[in-house]
């Protein structure tokens, strides 16, 4: 069986080792590129997304700005914002505070 993440350094990276409690699927460029996003307690949001180049998964969170520590409770992707209804979704989410 052959793993969709990254090997060494980035699986390392991208691996989630914290209490994932919620996540749901969102294309945040609205290109058609789907990403599951994971709500996780104690640690790190996680956005994981294919690198089409390596056909491997990799956590691109830092790079959306959705990096947050939080005790993430629950999370939805949806277009709920005009502005956006005609190219990606919006990722509310729900926690119980933010760590800082």
């Amino acid at each position: 069986m052959k793993t969709l993440f990254c090997g060494g350094e980035t699986r390392r990276k991208s691996s989630n080792f914290v209490a994932g409690r919620s996540c749901a699927c969102t294309d945040r460029n609205g290109d058609g590129s789907y990403g599951v996003f994971v709500a996780n307690y104690g640690g790190p949001m996680r956005l994981y997304e294919m690198d089409k180049e390596l056909g491997a998964l990799y956590d691109a969170a830092s790079r959306a700005g959705m990096d947050y520590i939080t005790d993430g409770r629950a999370l939805v992707s949806a277009p709920i914002l005009k502005v956006h209804l005609d190219r990606c979704m919006d990722v509310p989410t729900a926690h119980s505070g933010l760590r800082q």
